[in-house]
């Protein structure tokens, strides 16, 4: 499954368990890998509803806020 390869890079690549990415966890860090989480799996195609289900049952309002924080993030690196 798709999610589950995703779920590995994220966490490997921002230095997370899988744990505190589906936590309430709210560090800095945990925070950006799980926007990075639901920018990916938009772009895979996911649903809002789809995605918030698989990012700990949050609501799409949610999901698209961390897509935002995403986004912003993706804005700085390539202000650099």
């Amino acid at each position: 499954m798709i999610e589950i390869k995703i779920y590995k890079i994220i966490c490997e690549e921002y230095g997370v368990s899988l744990i505190e990415l589906l936590s309430s966890n709210r560090r800095n860090k945990v925070i950006e890998a799980r926007a990075s989480l639901a920018l990916k799996l938009r772009k895979a195609g996911f649903s809002l509803q789809e995605i918030g289900a698989l990012i700990g049952n949050r609501n799409h309002s949610t999901i698209i806020h961390l897509i935002e924080i995403a986004e912003r993030n993706i804005k700085k690196l390539s202000t650099v």
